[in-house]
């Protein structure tokens, strides 16, 4: 009989990832519930990025409880199966890729939005997204083709290693990228610079939580190759590139209340806050951050005015639209 390998590093961090990923699917199913009905009118990208990533994440889920079954009830007494890859090992690693790909889509397109001098990012990010997805295919192939853990580990880590580097590398570019924009628009006005402050605080929000559980993944491939530690974190970081991404798109009306509430934004008119809020909580692209505050050199002092991006006019006439049920809807600041 194979001596016992040390279980709290294997199959205690299995489970104990496993546990902790199931209590972020159920916030990421609320997430989801509240998007469907905050949000019926979205463009149809941001429609498919939330199905996608949601049905990504579901699946991800049910191979992880496959997973710790066989592992952990079919295999209790063969300790010697923990030296085997199970197909659950292999496809979800699949989905956590795919996942990773689509969530950082939706970044990479918010950073598009923001100006063309900043597109030669997004492009490297692209190209970073495609490394990303085929280091992950290929370790899925070899996985299946090298079942032995021990040699798996020994020839091919490399592969996970540079998959996690590499998308660890896209989220903090991106993330990055953002607040840089955002604090290039600086202007020195106090009350401008309150709103760009909180728009910062947005971005960071959104993209820190997955830096660092991504980070710990690649720490650990790298020092701990051969546990399951890495491995249970990976449960994590899916369920969290889930929840960030919907989580991003539920705080736009919240998000644009706060910033139409500001006192930074003392337009001239009340029709111009209202359009404004409309604007930023309804404009088809899902991006407040797009918007950028900026001292209008035509109206009075402490006034603002606000470029708008040539996809917010083509998407005008869908604000138009909405703005009457942004004001009515007792739920338009992302209450329930």
């Amino acid at each position: 009989m194979p001596a016992v390998p040390a279980l709290d590093n294997t199959l205690g961090a299995m489970l104990l990832g496993a546990q902790l990923s199931l209590i972020l699917y159920g916030f990421g199913l609320h997430q989801f519930y509240r998007y469907l009905r905050l949000y019926p009118s979205d463009i149809f990208f941001l429609k498919a990025i939330v199905w996608a990533v949601m049905t990504l994440d579901t699946c991800h889920t049910v191979l992880s409880i496959i997973m710790c079954y066989h592992y952990m009830v079919q295999n209790y007494d063969n300790p010697g199966s923990l030296q085997q890859t199970h197909w659950t090992v292999n496809i979800s690693v699949l989905f956590l890729g795919l996942t990773t790909v689509v969530s950082q889509s939706f970044y990479a397109r918010r950073v598009y939005l923001v100006g063309k001098r900043y597109r030669i990012i997004v492009a490297i990010a692209a190209a970073y997204l495609v490394v990303v997805l085929g280091l992950t295919i290929a370790g899925v192939i070899v996985g299946f083709q090298t079942p032995d853990v021990v040699e798996f580990l020994s020839k091919f880590n490399w592969l996970a290693s540079t998959c996690f580097g590499s998308t660890v590398f896209v989220d903090v570019l991106l993330t990055g990228t953002l607040i840089f924009a955002l604090w290039r628009s600086r202007t020195g006005i106090r009350q401008t610079d309150s709103v760009l402050d909180l728009l910062m605080v947005y971005a960071i929000n959104t993209g820190l939580l997955t830096s660092v559980v991504g980070l710990l993944v690649f720490i650990f491939s790298l020092a701990t190759p051969k546990n399951f530690i890495y491995l249970s974190i990976t449960f994590v970081d899916n369920k969290l590139y889930a929840n960030s991404v919907l989580a991003a798109l539920n705080s736009r009306q919240r998000l644009s209340a706060q910033i139409t509430q500001s006192p930074a934004l003392e337009l001239d008119t009340i029709g111009q806050t209202s359009r404004m809020r409309s604007v930023l909580a309804t404009n088809g692209t899902g991006e407040v951050p797009v918007i950028f505050p900026k001292p209008s050199h035509s109206s009075k002092a402490g006034s603002l005015s606000f470029a708008r991006s040539a996809h917010d006019d083509a998407d005008h006439s869908d604000v138009e639209k909405n703005e009457a049920r942004d004001v009515t809807d007792p739920e338009a600041d992302g209450g329930q």
